[in-house]
């Protein structure tokens, strides 16, 4: 009874996540489990800012924008907002020549709409908070 399959399977787990946190220290572990955006970076901060424009999640996108770019993020949400069926078909995020500025491939549609692309020159930059996009200036 001692060594079943189901008590063998708990203890092999409970060792386990035992082994996570002595490897790790407390805090890492936990918001490893805890967290998505653990290896949060400059990179990760328009991708989200992206997901969560597709998503419609704009507060949270606003909540990546700072005071300089949200004039550019209004115009991009009023896109949004005038048709409810537009959605982001595609995102190609590539690197620049300068550190932390990002060119976004925007691929835009919807059932009824045409297809409709267009390029986005993000500016990102560390604040107090965590990365912040502090520039979205539409290239086509």
């Amino acid at each position: 009874m001692l060594f079943n399959r189901h008590f063998i399977i708990m203890s092999l787990s409970i060792f386990l996540i035992g082994v996570i946190f002595w490897w790790q220290n407390p805090s890492v572990a936990i918001t490893a489990i805890s967290q998505s955006d653990y290896s949060w970076n400059s990179y990760a901060a328009v991708k989200s800012y992206w997901k969560r424009m597709e998503n419609r999640q704009f507060d949270l996108a606003r909540s990546l924008v700072t005071k300089e770019a949200m004039d550019d993020h209004n115009a991009i949400q009023q896109k949004f907002n005038e048709s409810p069926l537009l959605s982001i078909q595609k995102v190609e995020i590539e690197n620049t020549q300068e550190d932390d500025t990002y060119i976004c491939n925007v691929r835009l549609g919807s059932v009824i709409d045409d297809k409709e692309e267009g390029a986005y020159l993000l500016n990102v930059q560390i604040l107090d908070k965590g990365w912040f996009i502090t520039s979205i200036t539409p290239i086509r």
